[in-house]
């Protein structure tokens, strides 16, 4: 009979233990973790290759024409007029009307002379353009690191954004079950 007391007394405080690990459980769940340290078995490195695209500037040279204003000059006009002249006088010493003949003469000595000189000269060179371009190339970028651990004597794998060195913090969670097949 003592043996059977003794069960039962065993079996309440069994069950008086679960419920009160259950109601622990629902009021302070965030209670029931701590932390610990893994050994890392392995860290290996993940690259992936992406395109990198950027503007740059490219410059260039081309040839160009242009029109270059010439400087007004006066000494083809004055040429020219001095020519008319002389032939408008020589013209006119012949036909008496010296003074008009060489007045004319000189009028359109100037007016020939005026209309054969250009305003401006057509020369060719170089200018730099430049302008953005995009440019594109491929890049190996490392991405994390494939992370092997070992915790209480199990293996689990992961994916780091840094390499962990020889020891990786942990978050253990403990989480009560109830086992229906075991007795």
């Amino acid at each position: 009979m003592k043996n059977t007391v003794s069960l039962a007394t065993s079996l309440v405080m069994s069950l008086l233990a679960i419920s009160s690990t259950i109601g622990t459980t629902a009021i302070n769940a965030d209670d029931n973790f701590h932390y610990d340290y893994a050994t890392v078995l392995s860290s290996k490195p993940v690259h992936r290759i992406v395109e990198v695209t950027r503007e740059e500037r490219q410059c260039y040279s081309e040839e160009v024409t242009y029109q270059q204003p010439r400087r007004n000059n006066s000494g083809g006009s004055l040429v020219g007029g001095l020519l008319g002249a002389a032939i408008g006088h020589a013209i006119g010493h012949k036909i008496n009307h010296k003074t008009g003949a060489t007045v004319l003469g000189a009028v359109v000595g100037s007016s020939i002379a005026n209309s054969n000189q250009k305003t401006s000269v057509e020369r060719t060179g170089t200018r730099n353009r430049c302008t953005m371009v995009p440019t594109s190339w491929e890049e190996e970028r490392l991405i994390g690191y494939n992370v092997v651990y070992q915790y209480n004597d199990r293996t689990y794998e992961t994916r780091l954004q840094e390499e962990p060195g020889d020891s990786l913090k942990i978050r253990v969670v403990v989480t009560p079950m109830l086992d229906s097949n075991h007795n």
